[in-house]
């Protein structure tokens, strides 16, 4: 009876082991990865594609100078569903508001990773340019690491108006590659050609075979925290730093 249990319990195994090596061998490539969406900017929008921007432009409807905004997302993408509904929403109350995407789109990186702060430069001079936009009225929108990029775009441009980051950061971290589930060496930012100093995050694989744990600790590491500080306060905002360390 025995060795019925145990014939049974190896058959089991071996059905388990075997179909999980088909489903890897027959799934689609980016299987179980985040999908980059870049959606059509709709009736009341225009697609951008010029000045090495792509994006897509929401100008407020009705005559007069209008405030402009421009709008970051995340780590999704692309041009994603969630900012799309947040730029119509802008744009019924009064805004012209440029979407711009900054990698998983055409023309631009495939993965958050050393992406130009000088684009969002040209991105805040192409919508201060366009007919009925106040380019003495312009804001910043992000969330999450669209809200890292522009607590740092912020420091770069004294005359903006206002900057609302969402989920933000008060330290620059790591890229994002979804091709290497996630993680990435390279910092998420340049500036003139050289990388953002970032607080990078130890890989998982590392803490693993190191036997080591991530905390959260506040200026656990005041020198490492200070280069790669957003500097929020710069615009006005007081944040205290958090770090990452080993411990």
């Amino acid at each position: 009876m025995r060795w019925k249990n145990g014939l049974a319990v190896t058959t089991i195994v071996a059905v388990l082991v075997g179909g999980a090596a088909m489903f890897k061998f027959l799934a689609p490539e980016n299987y179980g990865l985040p999908q980059i969406e870049v959606l059509d900017p709709g009736p009341t929008g225009v697609r951008v594609e010029e000045a090495d921007l792509f994006g897509n432009y929401y100008p407020a409807a009705g005559a007069g100078d209008h405030p402009g905004i421009l709008l970051l997302g995340g780590s999704e993408g692309g041009l994603g569903r969630g900012v799309k509904h947040m730029a119509l929403a802008l744009q019924s109350e009064g805004f012209s508001v440029f979407q711009l995407a900054y990698f998983g789109a055409p023309g631009t990186p495939d993965s958050l990773e050393r992406i130009p702060l000088e684009l969002f430069d040209r991105g805040l001079a192409w919508l201060g340019a366009q007919p009925g936009v106040n380019s003495e009225r312009l804001a910043l929108v992000g969330g999450s690491k669209g809200a890292e990029a522009v607590l740092l775009v912020a420091t770069r441009h004294p005359e903006l108006r206002a900057v609302v980051a969402g989920m933000p950061t008060s330290v620059v971290w790591n890229g994002i590659n979804w091709q290497r589930g996630g993680q990435s060496e390279s910092s998420s930012w340049t500036s003139g050609g050289a990388d953002v100093p970032d607080h990078a995050v130890l890989s998982l694989e590392s803490n693993r075979r190191r036997d080591q744990r991530l905390s959260l600790r506040r200026r656990s590491n005041p020198t490492q925290c200070s280069r790669a500080r957003c500097h929020s306060d710069r615009t006005r905002t007081r944040r205290d730093h958090a770090c990452l360390r080993r411990s």
